[in-house]
């Protein structure tokens, strides 16, 4: 009977021991369980953003396959235009030869007359003023007061007009210098 006490003893020592190792089993499966729930978390967030990252790619590689395009397009509008500019130059150049041919002089569309260059070269200056005194009078009179002491110098439309101590209008006329 003692040996039967003893084996009934180790029986239940060996009982708890498995239950021990079966709550540590079952503390390490949640925690594995635990981990892969976050593992799982952390790649459909990765692979959102590999979706994301992918999407970005295919409008970048939309936007450099338009900027090719127009690049491609601005080429031959440019090689258009060196062509056209060839053309153009080698008819001028015809044309020249064929003017040489008859013997009459070469005439520039753009020549001047040195008169007309000379007006359009003068430098403007700032004008000057000339002063006229008038009294009350008619408007006739004013009228005929109103001529520059010097006939020589233009006078221009705008006028100051300023009154002085004696009841005289003082008219200040600004003209052009030569």
């Amino acid at each position: 009977m003692a040996e039967e006490g003893l084996s009934s003893n180790s029986d239940w020592l060996l009982v708890e021991k498995e239950k021990d190792d079966l709550e540590k089993l079952q503390i390490n499966f949640e925690k594995l369980e635990k981990n892969l729930v976050e593992e799982k978390e952390k790649s459909v967030k990765l692979e959102k953003k590999v979706v994301f990252l992918e999407n970005e790619l295919k409008e970048m590689n939309k936007k450099i396959e338009k900027i090719n395009f127009d690049n491609e397009c601005m080429k031959q509008n440019f090689q258009k235009l060196i062509e056209e500019n060839d053309r153009k130059d080698e008819k001028i150049n015809s044309l020249k030869e064929e003017i040489l041919k008859r013997g009459e002089p070469e005439k520039s569309p753009v020549k001047a007359e040195p008169q007309q260059t000379q007006q359009l070269f003068t430098p403007v200056s700032k004008p000057q003023a000339e002063t006229f005194f008038v009294s009350k009078a008619e408007p006739q009179q004013t009228q005929q007061l109103f001529t520059p002491v010097s006939k020589s110098q233009p006078v221009l439309r705008n006028f100051k007009f300023a009154r002085t101590r004696t009841r005289t209008s003082k008219f200040v006329f600004p003209t052009r210098s030569k």
